[in-house]
């Protein structure tokens, strides 16, 4: 009984309009209008190949490879970026000297991209890189039995590949969403979403995002420094992208205190 007076109230928060939600609507209308997500280049600093390969660096942060085909190899790259991350893009570009004109050095022009990780941190503290979850990754183009999929599942006999096409291609991750705790509060924090699906309602109002998602609050003891949110789209949720904020309660002082973090891309795909 107690858990589904919970559930309920979770659900009326997440449907309740607020004036984040207001910020949300204009920004998902905004990247509708647009046609979605903006991406940024990152400004490429080090391009660490294995033995045998190398990078060359070209104008627009484009990364040529150079070298011999080897069955496998790990290859890393850093970059510089500002303001918030939510997700990272990966394009194999044409190029005529490479065979088959690209974007792969097989014979065929294709490549295979086996799992992936990113981690983050201060560019002036390397000691301080973590690794960051990654979910719900897209591609352009997937050859058949080689899912992008693969490039999440922590196995290192899996991949991506992109046989059968020829020109570019290119995939995309989304980070997971993470709420860090300030150091000056020790308290328990209560972390939550909100948002708009892009279904009207009766009366031609946004519906919540709690009719297309199920995303419980989290409650963040005093001893956690992060939380993750498990949001999980509901049986006919509408297919896209549109933006959450993140919301995290706590009283401070005897009072309540809310804060609202950036809006960010939440995308439901078939």
């Amino acid at each position: 009984r107690g858990t589904q007076v919970e559930i309920a109230a979770l659900q009326k928060q997440l449907e309740t309009r607020t004036p984040a939600l207001e910020i949300a609507q204009s920004a998902w209308e905004a990247a509708k209008q647009a046609g979605g997500v903006k991406w940024r280049p990152v400004a490429l600093s080090l391009m660490r190949p294995e033995p045998g390969v190398r990078f060359e660096k070209e104008p627009n942060d484009v990364a040529r490879v150079r070298g011999a085909v080897a069955g496998k190899d790990t290859s890393t790259v850093e970059g510089l970026v500002s303001g918030m991350i939510t997700g990272f893009r990966l394009e194999g570009l044409p190029d005529k000297p490479l065979p088959g004109g690209g974007p792969g050095l097989a014979e065929n022009g294709s490549f295979v991209l086996t799992p992936v990780r990113l981690l983050t941190g201060p560019s002036d503290d390397p000691a301080k890189l973590a690794e960051v979850e990654l979910q719900h990754p897209r591609a352009t183009h997937t050859q058949a039995g080689h899912p992008i999929t693969n490039t999440i599942d922590q196995n290192p006999e899996s991949a991506w590949s992109v046989r059968g096409r020829s020109g570019a291609v290119a995939a995309s991750w989304q980070l997971n969403v993470r709420v860090a705790r300030q150091p000056s509060f020790d308290g328990p924090v209560t972390v939550s979403v909100e948002g708009f699906t892009s279904r009207l309602g009766k009366g031609g109002e946004p519906l919540g995002i709690g009719a297309d998602v199920t995303a419980n609050a989290k409650v963040v003891a005093a001893a956690q420094e992060l939380v993750f949110l498990d949001l999980t789209p509901k049986p006919g949720a509408a297919i896209g992208t549109r933006p959450i904020v993140t919301r995290a309660e706590a009283t401070v002082n005897g009072e309540k205190v809310i804060v609202y973090d950036e809006a960010i891309p939440f995308t439901v795909a078939k």
